[in-house]
């Protein structure tokens, strides 16, 4: 078992933040480059574990570029499915505690098959600062949260969202 790697997952949290404010109408090709994460395919699916995988993949890239901190990949699971995430991570990489640079996993209260996730830029003491992938700028409804079309940051007291229960935190780099 490799060990983490604190030093990725601030890169991780600083390029989420970069991206901060793409849409899918105003930035449609970064979306399908994002969509296309998973499996290749961008075929207008829900993105947010896409926008994770290509986050986590774009910092081993730069990575490997400048200097190698880790050599490890990120694990994170291959799939579009937030539950698929969460389920098929690597034990390991499970965490209930948020840390910057770790993935925010939540599940829709009422459908175990759908969820969320997003990358924790911060952590503080009764909340997280997330950049997610596929969700609103407003966050009006839960269903906005899943599917608002665009990158954006939110503050979540507790880590929580209304409508999803959060079952935790993933480290991409184990």
């Amino acid at each position: 078992m490799m060990p983490n790697s604190p030093a990725k997952q601030l890169m991780l949290a600083w390029f989420a933040r970069q991206l901060v404010g793409i849409t899918e109408q105003g930035n449609a090709q970064i979306v399908n480059k994002m969509r296309k994460a998973s499996d290749g395919v961008a075929a207008g699916e829900p993105w947010c574990a896409c926008f994770v995988q290509h986050c986590a993949r774009e910092v081993d890239e730069l990575d490997e570029i400048l200097h190698q901190v880790c050599q490890r990949r990120q694990s994170i699971p291959n799939t579009e499915s937030t539950q698929a995430l969460w389920n098929n991570a690597e034990d390991n990489t499970r965490r209930m505690a948020a840390e910057i640079g770790s993935v925010a996993v939540w599940r829709l209260q009422g459908d175990p098959t759908k969820g969320h996730c997003g990358i924790v830029v911060e952590a503080g003491a009764g909340y997280v600062v997330t950049v997610e992938g596929n969700t609103s700028a407003t966050g009006e409804t839960t269903e906005a949260e899943r599917n608002g079309r665009g990158v954006w940051e939110k503050r979540r007291i507790g880590g929580n969202i209304p409508g999803f229960e959060l079952l935790g935190y993933l480290l991409p780099w184990g």
